[in-house]
Parts: C-alpha cells; structure tokens; sequence
C-alpha cells in the first residue's frame, strides 16, 4: 500500500541531532492513495505522487463557480454588480463613487453594490484618462523645462 521511508541525516544545517524525519508515501494508484491511514507519527509529511498532484490541481469542469450573491443579481444587462467590504471607509468611498448599496445582499463582511453600467463605464474611462494624463505629464513637464532652458531643439516631438 504505502511505504515510510527514514531520512538518513539526522542532523539540521547547523550539525545538531534531531529526531530523524520520517516520510509517507503515497503510492501513485488513487484507490490505493486513499487506502492510506492518516495517523502518522510526529514530524511526518506525506509526499504524493506526481500525477496525483497534478490531477488534485487541476479545474474541475463539473464543479461551478460558487456566487452567493447570484440570487441579487437581478437586472445584470443593466446595472453593474460589485462586492463592497463593509467597512466604513470603503463602503463610504463606494457610495461616493456612486455605488447603490442593496441592504439585504450581504455575505460575511461583504455587501453587494450595484451602479448602473452606463455610470461604470463613464468611471471607467476617465480612469483610463486620468491614468493616460499622469503618464504624459512628466514627458511634458521635461519638455517644457528643455524648451526654457533654451534646449528645446533637442526635444523630439511626438
């Protein structure tokens, strides 16, 4: 079924004695991976094979995407849902923003917000703006700053 297998070294980086690290491990045959008992002795890791690993990994198509706020969502082709935090500050900042709070959707330290989603893409693109603005500016701060130092031939234009 499975094997132990006893580290050789005992000793850690700096030569002290330790226990010697005892490992479990896996064989690679799912039925016989389960078969394992858990109980293991102190300082043990259990080691599984590589196709196991990578089969425990992999996305499972059967299984969806758990949203405990899907039964809110009731108008999505018309407004954007988002999940605010409740704490004060951000939801503060979301209703700002010009996020609508819907009282009764709320999971854990979470609250659903809802904006409508001509709104969300107008905040969307000025965001893009702003950020396109604040990635010119110091290009054109330097040119300027070249052209009163009298440089200004030197600056190429775009």
């Amino acid at each position: 079924m499975s094997d132990f297998k006893i580290e050789k070294d005992n000793t850690d980086r700096f030569g002290n004695l330790r226990e010697p690290k005892v490992t479990k491990v896996a064989l690679k045959n799912p039925e016989e991976a389960m078969a394992v008992p858990m109980e293991l002795p102190d300082n043990c890791t259990i080691e599984v094979g590589e196709d196991m690993a990578k089969r425990s990994l992999a996305p499972n198509p059967n299984m969806g995407t758990y949203d405990p706020f899907a039964e809110y969502k009731t108008e999505p082709d018309k407004y954007f849902y988002y999940a605010v935090n409740t704490r004060p500050l951000i939801r503060q900042e979301r209703e700002r923003q010009g996020f609508e709070l819907i009282p009764e959707a709320v999971h854990g330290d979470l609250v659903l917000a809802r904006m409508s989603k001509e709104k969300h893409e107008t905040m969307v693109r000025k965001e893009e703006q702003k950020a396109k603005a604040q990635l010119r500016a110091p290009k054109e701060s330097y040119k300027e700053e070249m052209k009163r130092m009298g440089a200004g031939d030197l600056v190429e234009e775009e």
